[in-house]
């Protein structure tokens, strides 16, 4: 059983990170998702807000997760990092496109205009 769980989580991470770096998001989401990445971390993957927000949580990667976010709008069973410093690219884009669903296909999360 193990194994099919190892198995199902990887085959899950893999068609991610081929379907994102083959760019199936829409062109129209990945330049709002590029815009949000230079407002939020001028593209640094690994940066940290030194400021924490009200309830005292680090915006942290490339779209400035808060953790709480972050673990909220990762894939189901998907063996991913739990701090977004830790995750790739790909693996950012993947959760920041998921919120934006979540969000009924908005960046209200991020509170910035890149239309």
């Amino acid at each position: 059983m193990r194994f099919l769980a190892a198995l199902s989580a990887s085959i899950v991470f893999f068609a991610i990170a081929a379907a994102s770096a083959f760019g199936s998001y829409p062109a129209f989401w990945r330049h709002q998702a590029s815009c949000i990445r230079y407002k939020e971390s001028r593209g640094q993957l690994r940066i940290v807000n030194p400021k924490p927000a009200p309830d005292g949580e680090h915006a942290k990667g490339l779209y400035q997760f808060l953790p709480s976010t972050w673990r909220a709008h990762l894939p189901p069973r998907a063996h991913w990092p739990k701090d977004p410093t830790k995750a790739t690219f790909a693996q950012q884009t993947f959760v920041a496109w998921r919120t934006w669903v979540y969000d009924h296909r908005s960046w209200r999360e991020w509170n910035y205009e890149c239309g």
